[in-house]
């Protein structure tokens, strides 16, 4: 944010709190000095999968330097309060259990939330075939990682979404259009959309 280092000195100097929205991808020496100075500090990280999913997903961050500085955040920053926050869609909603238990690994709380705009990105998209199968990769990754109870009833409910969301045919289109256009904005090939996509890799057809 432009004159962010302004704004954080003016909460040092009137000993103010303050909550940070950060997508944690550029993080300067700057940052953590003023940061540290403010006792009441929370800091949200947009964290929308990990790995090869979040560089797809946060296009052109890097995961390295993304997981390099949460762990910067999360060993100097003791004072802060840190918290996820995962954006769940149709694109990434196969990574949200994964992420979730990477989130637990770190005992950094995280927090799902629905897309709901913009409606071409929402669970209107998936045609009846792929939300069967986007609720049979969540079950399965309930079995492979550990989740808390009250996460496990969180995917249920995403569950239930998927299940019972309505199609919209003209919806689809636009989102296969966006793609192809990012796609070819960014020169990824067609093989790094498919790797990331897996099973439901027909919403691109």
């Amino acid at each position: 944010t432009k004159k962010n280092l302004e704004i954080l000195d003016l909460v040092i100097q009137r000993q103010l709190g303050i909550r940070v929205v950060t997508n944690a991808t550029v993080l300067l020496p700057e940052h953590m000095t003023r940061l540290s100075q403010i006792p009441n500090l929370e800091l949200q990280i947009s964290l929308d999968g990990i790995g090869h999913s979040y560089e797809f997903m946060r296009y052109p961050a890097q995961w390295t330097t993304v997981e390099a500085n949460i762990y910067r955040i999360k060993n100097e920053l003791k004072q802060a309060k840190i918290n996820f926050n995962f954006v769940a869609q149709p694109l990434n909603a196969q990574y949200m259990i994964p992420t979730m238990d990477y989130a637990n690994k770190l005992r950094i709380p995280i927090r799902l939330t629905n897309l709901v705009d913009p409606a071409w990105l929402t669970w209107q998209v998936l045609n009846d075939q792929e939300k069967t199968c986007l609720v049979e990769i969540l079950n399965s990754q309930l079995d492979q990682y550990r989740l808390s109870t009250q996460q496990k009833n969180e995917i249920r409910s995403y569950q239930q979404t998927i299940r019972t969301t309505a199609s919209a045919h003209n919806l689809r289109q636009t989102l296969q259009h966006k793609i192809r256009a990012t796609l070819e904005l960014r020169n990824v090939s067609h093989e790094k959309i498919l790797q990331h996509l897996g099973q439901l890799h027909s919403l691109l057809y």
